[in-house]
């Protein structure tokens, strides 16, 4: 009888503590943030930005970046130029991790920012001669 009681009170212990991780779970769930900053980098404007079939237009004036509120999940990205896709892509907003999309740049441009990211980085050192070049002089 002793048995039987400790073995009713041991599987409502674990019952009630089964409930209470699925109830605190469902909680922590809902109690992150709902949706992730989503920043889209145009490489040129004048141009559209299509996110999930709702379209932004960005004119010569505007800077060309897009910053979107979405909910966690995968969404499409198109951008057009001129009437043309220019890019198209699946994405994945992860919650609580924003992302940044960049539409592919020129080379030059590339160059440009990360220039602008490290501007030491455009600035090197003069090269001196090593000895073992100042060496091979050509004999007269």
């Amino acid at each position: 009888m002793i048995a039987k009681t400790y073995l009713v009170l041991c599987v409502r212990w674990l019952a009630t503590g089964a409930m209470s991780a699925g109830l605190l779970w469902a909680i922590v769930e809902r109690v992150g943030p709902r949706f992730n900053e989503v920043v889209v980098r145009v490489a040129k404007v004048p141009a559209t930005v299509v996110v999930d079939g709702r379209a932004y237009e960005l004119s010569s004036g505007d800077d060309a970046l897009v910053v979107l509120e979405l909910r966690g999940g995968w969404h499409e990205l198109t951008i057009r130029r001129d009437g043309a896709v220019t890019n198209q892509q699946r994405f994945q907003v992860v919650v609580g991790e924003n992302v940044v999309l960049s539409e592919a740049l020129p080379a030059a441009a590339q160059q440009a920012a990360a220039d602008l990211v490290n501007p030491a980085a455009q600035w090197r050192a003069p090269t001196t001669r090593s000895a073992a070049s100042a060496s091979r002089r050509p004999r007269p």
